[in-house]
């Protein structure tokens, strides 16, 4: 061999086994370069190839670890697509500027392209899927299915910490002492069910095995009664509707499931029973709570509610838990969520004998629409609703100022149905120094009025409608924030009432009226502070009670969400592990759990 033969080889071998080598001239670089290179293949191009090979490879690792980080963690959707594009466009770009780039490879390559492609298809339409699921979410949220209920009314864990002394107490303590009535679920002021709910109560809160046993005793004549019964009694919808949904709640309290098996599987199959029983008008209790925009609808409704908590899914051929959803879609159409349910019926309202108030007190922002022909009416105004004074309606009154100021308009937000029940809106002087209001058939009544007539037809809507909301908040539903806090804003507007015309509006508010646990229970939920007095008290009149006694310690619902939004999870109300934002109370802890998790 020649000398540079040998060197030649010498040096493949050196680079062979890593050995060090002399640094080459910049001549031997280029022969060497020249003698390695296949045929057809220059100088340049081979020292373009050696520098695209490393490159290629990287890039596509890159790309493919760029869009994997983005998508584990939630980049933005824009940024996202865009840095997507710019990637592999460049990817692309760079392939096919280099068609000579190792063939060898070049299945690979492409494979790899494949996949990218496929991924980025993928996860576009993952984030699509996402994007649309917010919109339709935004547009028409339906009520979350809540989870088991720690109590329909409250929690037993709760009473047992409410105090067992003061006025409300001793109240509540005289009325489970007392002998109940004769049961009569077609009586409209039967205060049975009250009386059963009061003794639930005591016995929760002590123990006491007698309160238990009157309970046992009142339940075993509801699941006894027959529809039969109800209509020789003359039982209408009304009175089935204000009188059932307690017991279900005496049988929560008195853990009847548990204590006495038989009787309540008998009571259970009864209350699905009363559902659909036959009454002498308005119909059932399905479809007067369903129909409805009155008093009859909200007492009907709270039953119905009642019922589905306490029943479940444990009666054969009936799904309360499905029911309570649809029921709680109805509640919200009646606060005002036109979208969430708008099936009541107002043309037999407005074409009955008091069509002549209605239409008075249910003019929208549209002036001159009536209740059926309005756009989408619902039986408590919404926020920003108003009626505008016209020419005739002024009232002095006797504290001489302009109440209904022709094209002034007066705000009914907050508004309920039922105060069609007192007359009509407008406000017209009597004669000369009397004041009064107009009454359902157009005539002046005289009195001591100074406004529209006084009804408590309102507050017995309220009775239902509050009960309700209360059930399935303890149930785990944001019911007392629907519709721009709706039930604040009707106790609210009776407030407002009493405030510009009579007291009358407030009356059965104060002084242990029937409507005071409305007012206990509406200031303990919003933090408010309505000037509410007396026990209170349940009546035949009523539908609940003793609300000063068991919401006592209550954190107001507003500040305790705020709290929860701000503390419980760092997202805000909503569970990591089950992606829910339903809460229930923990009572015994003191704070708020996810929805999903008190069931497990």
């Amino acid at each position: 061999m020649s000398g540079w033969a040998i060197r030649s080889q010498d040096l493949r071998v050196a680079h062979a086994v890593g050995a060090e080598s002399k640094p080459l001239s910049s001549r031997r670089r280029e022969y060497l370069a020249r003698k390695r290179a296949p045929p057809g293949l220059n100088e340049g191009t081979k020292r373009e190839e050696v520098k695209k090979e490393i490159p290629v490879k990287s890039l596509i690792n890159v790309v493919l670890h760029t869009f994997i980080y983005m998508f584990k963690n939630h980049i933005r959707r824009s940024v996202f697509v865009c840095v997507s594009v710019a990637l592999l466009a460049g990817c692309l770009s760079f392939l096919l500027n280099s068609p000579s780039a190792f063939a060898s490879e070049e299945t690979d390559l492409l494979l790899q392209i494949n996949q990218l492609q496929a991924l980025i298809q993928n996860l576009e339409s993952k984030l699509n899927a996402q994007a649309t699921a917010q919109v339709s979410a935004t547009v028409a949220s339906p009520p979350p299915s809540p989870p088991s209920p720690t109590g329909i009314w409250v929690s037993k864990a709760k009473v047992a910490t409410l105090p067992t002394s003061g006025a409300p107490w001793t109240y509540l303590k005289s009325q489970a002492d007392a002998t109940c009535p004769t049961l009569n679920l077609a009586d409209l002021t039967n205060y049975t069910d009250q009386c059963a709910a009061a003794k639930a109560l005591v016995f929760a809160r002590l123990g006491t095995a007698s309160y238990r046993a009157t309970v046992e005793a009142l339940i075993q004549q509801v699941a006894s009664y027959t529809n039969s019964t109800f209509l020789s009694q003359g039982g209408r919808c009304l009175e089935l509707g204000r009188n059932v949904g307690q017991y279900a709640i005496a049988a929560d309290l008195i853990d009847l499931k548990n204590h006495n098996s038989a009787l309540d599987a008998a009571f259970r199959k009864k209350l699905v029973e009363m559902l659909n029983w036959t009454t002498n008008q308005n119909g059932t209790l399905m479809q007067c709570s369903t129909a409805q925009p009155t008093n009859w609808g909200t007492q009907a409704l709270h039953s119905r509610v009642a019922i589905d908590l306490y029943v479940g899914n444990s009666v054969a051929g009936y799904s309360g838990v499905n029911d309570l959803a649809t029921a709680a879609n109805i509640f919200r159409g009646y606060l005002g969520d036109w979208n969430a349910y708008h099936g009541f019926d107002w043309a037999h309202l407005e074409n009955g004998s008091w069509g002549f108030a209605a239409t008075s007190w249910y003019q929208d922002r549209r002036e001159g629409k009536t209740v059926a022909s309005a756009t989408k009416p619902t039986p408590i105004a919404a926020l920003g609703t108003t009626i505008v004074c016209q020419p005739g309606w002024d009232n002095w009154g006797s504290n001489h100022l302009n109440l209904c100021k022709p094209g002034t308009a007066f705000d009914l937000s907050g508004r309920v149905f039922d105060l069609y029940r007192g007359g009509h809106f407008k406000l017209l002087p009597v004669a000369l120094g009397a004041e009064g209001c107009i009454d359902n058939e157009g005539a002046s009544m005289a009195g001591l009025y100074n406004g529209p007539c006084y009804t408590d037809y309102a507050v017995t809507a309220m009775q239902g409608y509050i009960a309700t909301a209360e059930m399935l908040y303890q149930a785990g539903y944001d019911s007392y924030d629907w519709s721009n806090q709706a039930i604040r804003r009707s106790v609210e507007f009776s407030k407002r009432m009493a405030d510009t015309y009579n007291t009358s509006w407030w009356s059965q508010f104060q002084h242990g009226g029937w409507a005071a646990w409305i007012g206990y229970l509406v200031n303990a939920r919003y933090g408010l502070a309505l000037p509410v007095s007396g026990t209170a008290r349940a009546t035949g009149n009523g539908t609940m009670g003793w609300t000063d006694w068991t919401t006592t310690g209550d954190i107001p619902y507003r500040k305790s969400r705020l709290a929860f939004e701000s503390l419980r999870w760092p997202h805000g109300v909503e569970c990591l592990r089950w992606k829910s934002k339903k809460i229930f109370e923990l009572s015994d802890y003191a704070k708020f759990e996810c929805g999903e998790c008190g069931n497990y």
